[in-house]
């Protein structure tokens, strides 16, 4: 009885269409681009914490993935990265993490303590030539004699 209504007030589909939630006329299908073949991106996860460099060799990593390992005993660092082809080996690399301390906060006390002793050499090679030339009565250039002795 529902459908022979539907019928009569202007087709069937109309009243099928109106009632159902899954059918958008508006809908068109997403248009492929064939011109250019996107190639697939690897995937990055989380960083995962190792004891050593063999458990992060031996930790399993899906296709397309790339996963990171951060050794908590040694300063180093892991990636392993598996293609999107399963005959392919995985690619593993290690990385030594060395800490950088900025040069802004070393350079004004350094530069000072640099002039500083600069200063103090040159006292002492003043203090030198001067004993030299008078406990000596040698005609040997000072120099030598600071070399030598």
């Amino acid at each position: 009885m529902i459908g022979h209504q539907n019928f009569q007030n202007g087709g069937y589909n109309q009243g099928f269409t109106f009632n159902n939630p899954l059918y958008n006329p508006q809908y068109s299908p997403p248009q492929q681009s064939q011109t250019q073949a996107q190639q697939p991106t690897i995937q990055y996860s989380s960083i995962v914490i190792v004891r050593n460099e063999q458990e992060a060799r031996n930790y399993p990593v899906g296709l397309g993935t790339s996963v990171p390992f951060k050794n908590e005993n040694e300063p180093y660092m892991y990636t392993k990265t598996m293609g999107f082809n399963q005959l392919e080996q995985p690619v593993f690399k290690k990385y030594k993490l060395i800490e950088e301390i900025e040069a802004e906060e070393i350079a004004p006390a350094h530069n000072a303590e640099i002039d500083e002793l600069r200063a103090q050499i040159n006292d002492l090679r003043e203090l030198i030539k001067s004993s030299i030339s008078k406990s000596s009565g040698n005609k040997r250039n000072s120099k030598e004699e600071v070399v030598n002795d």
